[in-house]
């Protein structure tokens, strides 16, 4: 599988590219109110309202500022954005690359949302299962 590999703070992380419909700098959201935290707000991307989400708050991260990507995927039919800090590149993963996460991994980020590691030389990336980030509950 081909993966989108990006950076939230200095963490690695990647997601599947048949996910991904598009990628945007500078989209500016607007606040959205009684919407989940991690929901910084909705954005007009050429005359479509996207929901925007902040991926350091879905995590539990304390700061969450800084992410200027928008990655536009599209989940149950739906485009959503997610704000990522940097793009690193586009790697292929073979399924048997992918090993579970470990023990210590599983406290940096709710273990349901991912979906495996592997790693590209000497960086180790969290492969992320969006479907499960995205899922209303636990937010």
């Amino acid at each position: 599988m081909e993966v989108l590999t990006f950076y939230l703070e200095e963490e690695p992380y990647g997601i599947d590219v048949r996910n991904i419909v598009e990628i945007v700098e500078k989209l500016e959201p607007v606040k959205v109110p009684l919407s989940p935290p991690y929901v910084e707000g909705i954005a007009n991307l050429r005359g479509e309202i996207v929901p925007i989400v902040n991926l350091k708050k879905r995590f539990g991260a304390k700061k969450s500022g800084g992410q200027s990507i928008v990655v536009i995927i599209l989940h149950k039919g739906e485009k959503v954005g997610i704000m990522i800090d940097r793009i690193s590149g586009i790697q292929n993963v073979q399924e048997t690359e992918l090993k579970k996460p470990t023990r210590r991994l599983k406290k940096l980020i709710p273990p349901e949302f991912l979906a495996g590691v592997f790693s590209v030389g000497k960086t180790r990336y969290l492969l992320l299962d969006i479907d499960k980030i995205l899922e209303e509950k636990g937010g």
